[in-house]
């Protein structure tokens, strides 16, 4: 699933002081590379087509499970999680990671 924040959800850019467009998806993780420090996330579009986003992790990415921070390192493939990006420099830039409970 992808979803546009509304405007209210939008952040300043951590590189500029513009206006950046949040993006949210919801999906599994199916891949990790840890040395790039990117995590690829499939998901289901509008059109129910799967669509895998590459984004990077980085010091600023929150990770949480629940109420519980977590590292880049406990990330799994196979996990569910919604994370929310943006586009920046062309490259996806995670803010947030959330893995989904399994007893959803």
């Amino acid at each position: 699933m992808l979803r546009t924040l509304s405007p209210r959800f939008n952040k300043r850019s951590r590189l500029g002081s513009g206006r950046c467009r949040i993006e949210l998806v919801s999906g599994e993780i199916v891949s990790i590379d840890p040395a790039k420090k990117v995590v690829a996330v499939k998901h289901k579009n509008r059109n129910g087509k799967d669509v895998t986003v590459v984004a990077v992790v980085d010091d600023h990415t929150k990770i949480r499970e629940g109420k519980t921070d977590k590292s880049f390192a406990d990330l799994r493939v196979g996990e569910h999680v919604q994370i929310n990006y943006e586009r920046q420099d062309k490259r996806d830039l995670a803010h947030e990671v959330l893995v989904q409970n399994n007893s959803n």
